[in-house]
């Protein structure tokens, strides 16, 4: 830098030089572990430093040498000697940079060091690094909000996106059309039952929506709920059911790849096309349970019969525990003879007996085994478990003597499975079909069930007879499907 630039920042520093003070440094006391370390001003008079050097003097157990009092006023000295000197406590270091701490009054150095100037902080920060820290703090803070202003922003455009995708879910939903030419020869059994049961339900409630499986409870539509949630699927799929305008948004999920969807298990539907359009798809898939021929529509008759018949012995299983628990205050009947009960149950049923006859039987084995209870001074459970093996009984008992056995009503504290009724009617018209007491007793079919027809294009073909609604199945009489001519 020449002259002239050594000018300018002259000038620019209103024409002064700044000085940097030379300092002496100075151990106290003069030993090989000192404890202050004097700085002086080097300008600074004889007087003066001989002041500073009999104010810091110490001993070597870190006593001072002399008393304030000694030098002169307490105020006037501390001022005069905080103007041309300070001490570096060499013990107390701060723990990030390591230099000693600066005082420039005794009461300072005792204050930070202890009384003989000896003491070792853990954990102070000087000033420097104090501010330094509080910086980084401010830096780290202000990282941090920015962060989470940006998250939230994030957060609030994947919010305003993904409304929008519900609002256009449900737009779909809405708009929903039914298919103009269902396929019913695939459908399973259970998507035919729950769909027959969900438009019985419309029919009852036309203002309202169909319920979710939340507001069917545990059994939901045919008492298994595994199966249901997969006919619900099924149905969904089909383009038969679509979510309701009413049904919660709290069922709304979003899929891994982004698409909306519903928890099938939380929606409430509605019918696509109204319930005319679904008595057709029901129709029609009854029609092809009755009327087709082939190993595949043998299948799907076998299914629904076999769905039937668990759900009639779910029932009445849960009708036995209820009428434990409602009319004798017994607790249900023990887990390990849960299995055995629905086996007799099942028994029962294949033997012939209607439901009302089966609340018959169930209703006097507990009427039994409550008697026997009083009788033999037992507990409840004793009696829960007693009662199946009573119901054995009664039912090997009636098959026996074959006697008539009265149907009961349901009492009104149970609530049958909401598919079991629409699901037992169906069943029943597809079984008639090939009962042989019907084919038997109608005038209209051959010996094996079927009818002359002709087709549009002239030919004649046999088809299954539907038989007259006014001739009724002898008793007793259950349809086997894996007997009889049903697969040609």
């Amino acid at each position: 830098m020449g002259k002239r630039g050594r000018r300018r920042e002259r000038e620019a520093t209103g024409g002064k030089r700044a000085k940097t003070p030379q300092l002496v440094f100075t151990d106290l006391p003069d030993s090989t572990q000192p404890r202050l370390r004097l700085a002086l001003k080097q300008a600074s008079s004889a007087k003066a430093r001989e002041l500073c050097h009999r104010y810091w003097s110490l001993d070597s157990e870190g006593r001072w040498t002399h008393h304030v009092g000694e030098l002169g006023h307490t105020t006037q000295i501390e001022t005069a000697v905080a103007n041309v000197s300070h001490v570096l406590l060499l013990t107390h270091v701060c723990s990030v940079c390591g230099e000693p701490t600066q005082v420039t009054t005794r009461r300072q150095a005792r204050l930070l060091a202890g009384p003989r100037l000896d003491r070792r902080p853990a954990g102070y920060r000087c000033p420097p690094c104090r501010t330094a820290q509080a910086d980084e703090l401010k830096q780290r803070n202000e990282a941090l909000r920015a962060e989470q202003e940006e998250a939230q922003q994030r957060a609030e455009r994947e919010q305003q996106l993904l409304t929008q995708r519900i609002a256009d879910f449900r737009e779909q939903e809405d708009e929903r059309e039914p298919d103009p030419d269902p396929q019913v020869q695939d459908i399973g059994a259970a998507a035919v039952v729950v769909l027959t049961a969900m438009l019985q339900h419309a029919h009852a409630h036309p203002m309202g929506p169909i319920p979710s499986f939340e507001q069917l409870g545990p059994g939901t539509w045919t008492g298994f709920p595994e199966e249901d949630l997969h006919a619900v699927k099924e149905l969904y799929a089909r383009n038969l059911l679509a979510v309701h305008p009413s049904a919660p948004a709290a069922g709304t999920m979003r899929g891994q790849n982004g698409e909306i969807g519903y928890a099938a298990q939380l929606a409430s539907w509605r019918l696509i096309g109204g319930t005319t359009h679904t008595q057709a798809v029901v129709d029609k898939a009854r029609k092809y349970l009755q009327l087709a021929p082939g190993e595949a529509a043998a299948t799907a008759r076998q299914a629904l019969s076999t769905l039937i018949r668990r759900m009639e012995v779910t029932d009445m299983v849960t009708y036995f525990n209820e009428q434990l628990i409602a009319e004798y205050r017994y607790p249900e009947v023990p887990p390990a003879r849960a299995h055995e009960l629905a086996t007799l149950i099942e028994r029962g049923f294949e033997q012939g007996f209607t439901t009302g006859q089966m609340i018959c039987l169930v209703w006097r084995a507990a009427d039994s085994a409550s008697s026997w209870k009083e009788r033999k001074g037992l507990g409840p459970g004793e009696a829960s478990s007693a009662a199946v093996t009573t119901l054995e009984g009664k039912i090997l008992d009636a098959i026996g003597r074959r006697q008539p056995v009265p149907e009961y009503d349901a009492r009104p504290w149970h609530l049958p499975l909401p598919a079991l009724a629409p699901g037992r009617d169906l069943h029943t018209r597809v079984a008639r079909v090939r009962d042989r007491s019907l084919i038997a007793q109608c005038g209209k079919c051959d010996e094996m069930g079927f009818i002359d027809t002709e087709e549009a294009d002239g030919r004649m073909v046999l088809i299954r007879c539907l038989h007259p609604t006014d001739i009724l199945p002898s008793p007793r009489s259950f349809p086997d499907e894996t007997t009889g001519p049903e697969a040609t």
